[in-house]
């Protein structure tokens, strides 16, 4: 389940695709946890959140501010 925030004036319609988006990517590619954030041209944001912070501890949700390894991933840029 997501845990969607507007942080601005984000369309609450909108805001809900996006969540559902973000839970239909960590489904499809298996991650345990994800979070996301928009930030639209006319200045109003989005964050969301979907899964579990750490493997095995399915009680411990990810949120906005978790920190997540990424490892050597930029390396690729």
């Amino acid at each position: 389940m997501v845990a969607a925030s507007n942080v601005a004036a984000v369309d609450d319609g909108l805001g809900a695709r996006w969540g559902r988006l973000v839970d239909d990517w960590r489904e499809r590619w298996s991650i345990p946890g994800i979070s996301a954030a928009v930030q639209v041209a006319d200045g109003s944001t989005w964050t969301g959140t979907s899964g579990r912070a750490e493997l095995g501890s399915p009680a411990v949700a990810v949120k906005p501010a978790t920190p997540f390894v990424i490892a050597s991933v930029t390396k690729t840029f």
